[in-house]
């Protein structure tokens, strides 16, 4: 009996596989073409993906290269930048040792996007973003370079001047877009190890913007891509520990001894953040602590001594004495009086134009103004916190003021709750709401 053997199923080998084991012809070239792959892309910006022909990348390679030198031959013949637009002029034409007066190395003369820097781990070839120009600017700078070159007996035409200023300038777009591509996906290299090391509960807004702008910057120090995994996990780690030890930190202050005995103390612990622009961070993290509004702001922000020399000038308003029953008799409405079982009197119109009118001139001459802390300075003035957010609402849907992002925010989340008082404030410190 003949048994037929079935050829069994086989995968294909993987790259790494054919490296290590050998198990692929043609893995050398394969590994020798990726390495000079992305050593001529990083040098001269060449994209040789897909070509293993040896001849057709020597070509390619040797065109670019050659363009590249009849480039800058020209430029340093007739003395110009054609990435800038500008002319070089020698200081003395009879010293032909001084240097020009741009005094720019070599590789920025020949239109590289590249620049040779010292980073923590030693000197490092990057690639960095160059200027361009608008068509109006090329159209000048042609002007300009053709009469330069005609004074100094060299032929040119300045139409054909602005075809070179706008080839060379589409390539530069074109470097740093990609520049600028490369940049985003370090970024996002930050930001996917801050979510992994972050778990289930994804950071804010802020936090990951800084991430993002940590990857940004890594690309511009020229860090490869083994050292991006490595500083990205590290940061993300460090950072995620800095939020809690802070946290702890200003809980254990208020608590211990109470937020006004130890409002440095909390000042200090959350101001590396507040120096990195992490303000809703640090907010959150106050928060969570036990601090409550008022306390909050005071930590992040603070009122101006603009608005500070705007208030001083305003004087407390007499309420009139009308007794509560009389208002409620006449149908007006009334505001509860703390600490007694009456009701504080409505301000009369021109009373309350009065401090319209402050409030007005507190936003013209501190825009940026923090409502929370306002809402405090104008309190200790007998003005309630529902009456002044009632203002505050009504001189901005009348157009009188305008409020940035922060201050809408405060109108309609912190200022429609009244200020927490003595019970509120120990219930806030128990973390019971």
């Amino acid at each position: 009996m003949v048994q037929v053997l079935r050829p069994q199923n086989r995968q294909k080998p993987s790259f790494a596989q054919s490296i290590v084991g050998g198990l692929a012809e043609g893995t050398a070239d394969e590994l020798k073409h990726y390495a000079e792959n992305k050593g001529v892309e990083r040098q001269l910006g060449i994209n040789l993906s897909g070509i293993k022909d040896p001849n057709t990348r020597a070509q390619i390679i040797a065109e670019q290269l050659k363009s590249k030198r009849k480039f800058a031959q020209s430029q340093a013949e007739a003395g110009i930048n054609y990435s800038t637009g500008e002319i070089t002029k020698p200081e003395n034409n009879n010293n032909s040792n001084e240097k020009s007066t741009l005094g720019f190395e070599s590789e920025k003369q020949t239109g590289e996007t590249v620049e040779k820097v010292n980073t923590t781990k030693g000197k490092r070839t990057i690639p960095v973003t160059k200027p361009t120009m608008n068509l109006d600017q090329m159209i000048q700078k042609s002007h300009e370079i053709g009469a330069y070159k005609r004074a100094n007996n060299i032929p040119a035409n300045d139409q054909d001047e602005l075809k070179t200023l706008i080839a060379v300038n589409n390539i530069t777009k074109q470097e740093n877009e990609e520049i600028k591509k490369k940049q985003t996906e370090y970024g996002q290299k930050y930001l996917d190890k801050l979510q992994n090391v972050w778990g289930e509960s994804p950071p804010n807004d802020e936090i990951q913007s800084l991430f993002k702008k940590m990857g940004e910057n890594a690309y511009a120090e020229g860090k490869t891509e083994g050292e991006i995994e490595a500083d990205a996990s590290t940061q993300a780690r460090i950072f995620k520990n800095r939020i809690s030890n802070a946290t702890d930190n200003v809980r254990k202050y208020i608590n211990e001894g109470g937020f006004d005995k130890n409002q440095n103390s909390i000042k200090i612990s959350v101001q590396p953040m507040l120096d990195e622009g992490l303000f809703d961070t640090v907010r959150g993290i106050l928060d969570e602590a036990g601090a409550y509004p008022e306390q909050i702001e005071k930590i992040v922000s603070n009122l101006t001594e603009t608005t500070k020399k705007t208030l001083a000038p305003y004087e407390k308003q007499a309420r009139p004495d009308e007794s509560w029953w009389d208002l409620v008799s006449s149908g007006k409405s009334a505001k509860p009086k703390k600490g007694y079982d009456s009701y504080k009197t409505p301000y009369a119109p021109e009373q309350m134009e009065v401090i319209k009118n402050n409030i007005k001139e507190v936003f013209q001459n501190d825009p940026a103004t923090n409502l929370v802390l306002l809402r405090e300075a104008y309190h200790d003035k007998d003005v309630e916190w529902d009456e002044f957010k009632d203002i505050v609402e009504e001189l901005f849907l009348k157009g009188e003021i305008e409020l940035n992002d922060d201050q809408e925010n405060q109108l309609t989340s912190t200022l429609v709750n009244p200020p927490l008082e003595g019970l509120g404030k120990i219930l806030k410190n128990l973390r019971l709401f």
